[in-house]
């Protein structure tokens, strides 16, 4: 299960994703954020997705809509905490015609934790 907590000034991530190649691009991709990173090796896709994450939460920090847009994407806050969760792989298959397309091909599934300061 992904999930993602503000604590201690830090965005601390747990999310799963999804590694497969495209012609000749590598692609990490992350169903739950609906976010790819890419590039012709696996660790430049993995630093491609990095700075794709980090751009997205600055993003949402600076325009103060981390939790509207988690919530779009189907997450659970729980109450009275910073803490979200994904929601569960079968509403993703369903709503999400991107990890549809690549459950259908070849690709590995790993599971990162990422921490990025709240200030990014």
């Amino acid at each position: 299960m992904n999930r993602l907590e503000i604590k201690d000034g830090y965005i601390n991530a747990s999310l799963d994703i999804f590694s497969y190649r495209e012609k000749d691009v590598r692609i990490m991709y992350s169903p739950a954020l609906d976010l790819s990173g890419y590039g012709k090796t696996v660790e430049e896709a993995k630093r491609s997705f990095e700075v794709v994450f980090r751009e997205y939460l600055k993003y949402c920090i600076e325009n103060n809509t981390l939790d509207a847009d988690l919530i779009k994407h189907g997450w659970k806050r729980r109450a009275a905490q910073a803490d979200y969760q994904s929601p569960d792989w079968i509403s993703m298959i369903r709503s999400n015609t991107n990890l549809r397309s690549v459950l259908q091909g070849n690709f590995n599934k790993v599971s990162r934790v990422m921490s990025v300061p709240v200030s990014c």
